[in-house]
């Protein structure tokens, strides 16, 4: 009965394809993607998902796929932003062109 029970386990295990720990910490971030995000003006205060990750250009690494929001900010200039598509194990790019304020 117990060899039995052990033979089902290791078909299960080879089935569901078992990874360790350490192992799926590894998987999950090989398919997430980067964000390098380029400002005109240079130096911009880099925003993504409400968070502040520096200042352009800045590669942003370990996003998960999907949509992000990205936005610019730099004084005497018009904050920017928009969705960005990130895609899986990709160098993703973005360009952001902020305008002058008038104030």
């Amino acid at each position: 009965m117990l060899r039995t029970i052990s033979l089902i386990s290791i078909v299960l295990l080879l089935i569901v394809g078992y990874v360790s720990p350490g192992q799926s910490d590894t998987l999950e971030q090989a398919q997430n993607g980067s964000l390098l995000v380029k400002v005109i003006p240079r130096g911009a205060e880099v925003i993504i998902k409400d968070r502040v990750v520096g200042n352009a250009p800045v590669l942003v690494t370990n996003i998960r796929p999907g949509r992000v929001w990205v936005e610019a900010r730099l004084p005497g200039y018009r904050s920017w932003g928009k969705n960005v598509m990130v895609l899986e194990t990709e160098k993703n790019v973005v360009t952001l062109i902020l305008a002058r304020s008038l104030r």
